[in-house]
């Protein structure tokens, strides 16, 4: 019968709980901790060489949605073609298809404007745009000196290093 798996949770606890365990002597201590360390560092092994297959799956998505994205364009180029031919065809000959239930289409017209010289376009037709946004990077660099500025904190973010 194998041996049961063990998580990092419990095997992080086991360690925690054999540093203050008064029942066992010094040596007793060691010996359990290098064993704890050794299958504490076997998982870790597991970690890093499952990371790096979900790394690869993750390609392999990536690879898949360009290639189902190159079909939607083609898809989408194949329908503005056949609008682009319905409506070619409506000004040959200078006939609306025929509508009915079986044939839903019918040629519309919408209307927009095209710039063909901006620096003519009189005053009255332009408006202000002003943006204004938070400045993050001053703000951490004042926050990280230590001062302090309402309605903000210093977030602390831990992260693995070694894995991307």
């Amino acid at each position: 019968m194998s041996e049961k798996k063990r998580s990092f949770i419990d095997i992080t606890t086991d360690i925690v709980m054999a540093k203050d365990d008064f029942s066992l002597t010094d040596q007793e201590i060691k010996e359990k901790l290098a064993g704890l360390y050794t299958e504490l560092s076997r998982k870790e092994d597991g970690v890093y060489w499952f990371y790096k297959k979900l790394d690869k799956d993750i390609e392999l998505a990536k690879e898949y949605k360009e290639k189902i994205e190159e079909e939607i364009k083609k898809r989408q180029t194949a329908q503005k073609n056949l609008k682009e031919l319905v409506i070619e065809a409506n000004n040959t000959v200078d006939k609306m298809p025929k509508y009915s239930d079986f044939n839903p289409i019918k040629i519309m017209e919408s209307t927009s404007v095209n710039i063909v010289d901006e620096s003519i376009i009189p005053q009255e037709y332009w408006v202000e745009h002003r943006v204004v946004k938070l400045d993050k990077k001053n703000l951490l660099k004042d926050l990280k000196k230590g001062k302090k500025i309402e309605g903000v904190e210093l977030k602390k973010n831990p992260y693995v290093k070694g894995l991307k």
